[in-house]
């Protein structure tokens, strides 16, 4: 019975984790992950010789450029990750928007399943890896991560490449 303790650990990890990603799945299902498109519009903008910062989409635009998100009163737009963040997406920019917004979910969750194997491995006793668990699932509860999906943010890609560094 003693042996089977950690193994019910890892059990529960697990389904904790599959919930959590099934919340995460469910709100990028019903939002438009604002942050990503605003990246994604201003690569496609970049790439074309195009101000990503201040331009402004109008009806005769490719609609590939329209940031339904972007206030058309301000004299700046919403694009404001940097250019070399920019770039990471241009994959993701060749895609049609629908398409790009899962493939960044599941690369989030990649990254971020990553950068929590990566703690694993650094704890030296299973005391500290039940410790890093339970705060690495416990982080995907918070508001913080919930927005951080469901918006495509990026900062998980930068924790993975501190972590793996």
């Amino acid at each position: 019975m003693k042996g089977m303790m950690p193994t019910m650990g890892w059990v529960l990890v697990g389904l904790a984790l599959l919930v959590s990603f099934g919340m995460d799945l469910a709100n990028t299902v019903q939002g438009g992950a604002i942050d990503l498109r605003n990246r994604i519009t201003g690569v496609r903008l970049l790439e074309h010789g195009v101000d990503a910062y201040h331009y402004k989409w109008s009806n005769v635009d490719p609609p590939e450029y329209c940031d339904p998100y972007n206030n058309p009163k301000l004299p700046v737009s919403k694009t404001t990750a940097t250019p070399a963040l920019l770039m990471l997406h241009v994959p993701l920019a060749a895609l049609p928007y629908r398409v790009a917004q899962f493939l960044w979910f599941f690369a989030q969750w990649l990254l971020l399943l990553g950068t929590g194997w990566l703690w694993l491995r650094a704890c030296a006793t299973s005391r500290a890896r039940c410790v890093a668990a339970l705060f690495f699932v416990g982080f995907t509860y918070t508001a913080a991560w919930r927005l951080h999906a469901e918006r495509g943010q990026a900062y998980v890609l930068l924790a993975f490449l501190l972590h793996a560094g």
